[in-house]
């Protein structure tokens, strides 16, 4: 339909008795269907003029309802927008923010119990500083528990045993001095009778050889040289036998002497036996007490990985320590900025998301070039050749929260020289 047939039908509408706001809404219903702008009462004033003749006085004009915009574009446009942003940002802050990353390194010491075990008591909580040699954790081992009550018991038994051993060896002891005595007493009795004898037998034989020089004179008998003959010999046969008995007897009276010590050698074994019991107990015992852990060095405990009433293996830790003074910041310089750091260097170091700068000291550089730590090798190209840097935090900083080993520390784009040292800083991300 041409623009005049549509003008036709505005004054169609008018002559039927309709408002010029309706007409015009239908209008531009038609109009906007062709992609035309659309029309106004307005812009027909000389037809406005001849419906409102023809139009009832009593009927009010109706307002015209506009086309609203659609609600969702500003808030998809909204979001797009903050998406592109945020990936400049984080383009700008990974790639061209930084100059050179690095990390936070430190001498971390698992402590380890010494076996298998309970865990009892655990003294220390993470973030607390101890001493070395300061008691941590306690570890119960009921199987070496057990074990040194058994030793226990056992040296009991071994201490029982010496004791009825030397009771019973005092008692013989007296038997053997009462018994030691009756032999000196019998011995010293037959001394005396061989002393008798042997002066007997010297008279006896006086009498023998008498007789004999008679004999021989043909002045004495043969009876009197056989009586003195028979008894002389019976004498001699009687003061030997007495010899020999005394001989015997004086035996078993240094044997019997020998008997009055206090019997260490048959109490030897027992001894031994209760030394050895001793020594196992107390290896028992310091074992046990290897339970009682300790710290191996003065640092702050930075993990708890077993709590009271756990088991643990000997080759699993129950706390992790960092070594005092072991804290370092290692940064790795490409090789356009390797000569930017000297030794004793003063280095501002701002952790995030604090604001105050920490201030570490340059220590000491690489000797050779390296590659990239696996957890930062992305902010640098494919095996790019970098120098280590080691930066050492002053005591003043080093309870600083952010340093914390692993972390990743970044180099801004600022003047790194001796003479802008003091500018330099470093952020902790």
């Amino acid at each position: 339909m041409s623009l005049d047939g549509t003008s036709a039908e505005y004054n169609e509408e008018l002559a039927s008795g309709h408002d010029v706001g309706t007409a015009a809404s239908s209008l531009n219903s038609e109009l906007g269907a062709r992609e035309v702008q659309p029309y106004q009462a307005a812009d027909f004033p000389s037809l406005s003029s001849a419906a409102a003749a023809t139009q009832p006085a009593s009927i009010p004009p109706q307002p015209t309802k506009l086309a609203k915009p659609p609600k969702g574009r500003l808030l998809i446009g909204i979001v797009l927008l903050s998406i592109a942003a945020f990936g400049i940002y984080r383009f700008w802050d990974t790639f061209s923010r930084y100059q050179a990353y690095g990390t936070v390194t430190g001498r971390t010491i698992q402590v380890h119990p010494p076996w298998d075990g309970i865990v009892t008591q655990v003294f220390v909580q993470e973030g607390e500083h101890v001493r070395q040699s300061q008691l941590l954790a306690r570890v119960d081992n009921y199987e070496l528990q057990r074990r040194r009550a058994q030793l226990s018991d056992q040296l009991k038994v071994a201490h029982a045993n010496l004791l009825a051993e030397r009771s019973r060896m005092r008692w013989q002891t007296g038997l053997n001095a009462q018994r030691y005595q009756e032999a000196s007493a019998k011995y010293y009795d037959w001394w005396g009778q061989l002393v008798v004898e042997q002066s007997q037998l010297a008279q006896r034989q006086l009498e023998y050889d008498r007789q004999a020089r008679l004999k021989a004179a043909g002045a004495g008998s043969d009876q009197e040289f056989d009586s003195a003959s028979f008894t002389y010999q019976a004498q001699k046969e009687k003061t030997e036998k007495l010899s020999t008995q005394l001989l015997e007897l004086k035996k078993r009276v240094d044997m019997g002497r020998g008997l009055l010590d206090d019997g260490n050698p048959q109490l030897e074994p027992f001894i031994v036996k209760i030394a050895a019991l001793q020594s196992e107990l107390e290896r028992s015992r310091e074992l046990l007490d290897q339970g009682d852990i300790r710290a191996p060095t003065d640092g702050v405990v930075i993990r708890r990985v077993r709590f009271p009433g756990e088991f643990t293996k000997s080759d699993q830790p129950i706390l992790s320590i960092l070594e005092d003074n072991s804290l370092e910041v290692v940064l790795y310089l490409p090789q356009n900025s390797s000569n930017k750091f000297k030794y004793n260097d003063e280095v501002g170091v701002q952790v995030k998301p604090f604001p105050e700068t920490v201030l570490c000291t340059v220590t000491r550089t690489g000797d050779q070039y390296v590659s990239a730590p696996q957890h930062i090798e992305r902010y640098y190209r494919a095996n790019e050749k970098l120098l280590p840097v080691y930066l050492k935090p002053k005591p003043e900083f080093l309870n600083t929260a952010a340093l914390r080993v692993d972390g990743v520390a970044a180099l801004p784009y600022v003047d790194l020289s001796p003479r802008g040292s003091a500018d330099a800083t470093i952020s902790l991300e």
